[in-house]
């Protein structure tokens, strides 16, 4: 189990220059609970391959809400509780060792969602909703090559898929080329997934130095 109480001054009344904060005195803790289990194997060779699988419950999650009041100069905003989120999911990693070569690899599978809302939360997320920038998926494999002190590396990182909010359309609202929306889930945009190649290289100088590309 796991507790975070609110920042200080979230559940206070603030203002600065064309923003405004409104007080919420009912604010409560963010709390987390479940269980994770896992499991690693280690070879003689080096190879080595490490699961873990967890389900946990994230309750009272705290989310800054734009309230939308109508207000050409003035965003109205409040630090409110969401409600509950689960986080059930499961983590890969690995590598091993062929004399000079060498590999590893992870994988993060993260399927959140929004299981419940709280009664007086106001916010842009319904039931079933996954939790904004958190991608579905995330991942990583790279090959090494030690020859005394070179070191070469290739490999590639993956971000899946995620929700988001389409920051150019923001933008254009702000600057008045594009007409404000209704709630804020409108400013919602689906991300693809991106897969980033990577070559990289490392040479041991003289003096303790190195240089890298």
């Amino acid at each position: 189990r796991a507790l975070r109480p609110p920042e200080p001054g979230m559940s206070e009344a603030l203002a600065a220059g064309s923003i405004r904060q409104e007080a919420n005195a009912a604010l409560r803790p963010e709390r987390q609970s479940g269980v994770e289990l896992g499991g690693a194997i280690h070879l003689a060779s080096g190879a080595w391959i490490r699961v873990t699988w967890y389900d946990q419950r994230a309750d009272d999650l705290i989310q800054q809400v734009d309230l939308r009041r109508p207000s050409a100069t003035t965003r109205f905003y409040q630090f409110q509780n969401v409600g509950a989120i689960t986080n059930r999911g499961v983590e890969l990693d690995g590598g091993a060792s062929f004399g000079r070569l060498s590999a590893a690899a992870r994988l993060h599978v993260v399927p959140s969602r929004v299981a419940r809302l709280a009664e007086s939360y106001t916010g842009e997320f319904e039931a079933g909703d996954r939790p904004l920038e958190v991608p579905t998926t995330m991942g990583s494999a790279a090959i090494r090559y030690d020859a005394g002190a070179l070191r070469l590396e290739a490999g590639a990182t993956w971000l899946g898929p995620w929700t988001g909010y389409d920051w150019q359309l923001v933008y254009r609202v702000e600057l008045g080329q594009a007409p404000q929306r209704d709630r804020a889930r409108e400013y919602w945009l689906e991300y693809d997934g991106i897969l980033r190649p990577f070559l990289g290289a490392h040479v041991d100088l003289a003096g303790g130095l190195g240089a890298w590309l």
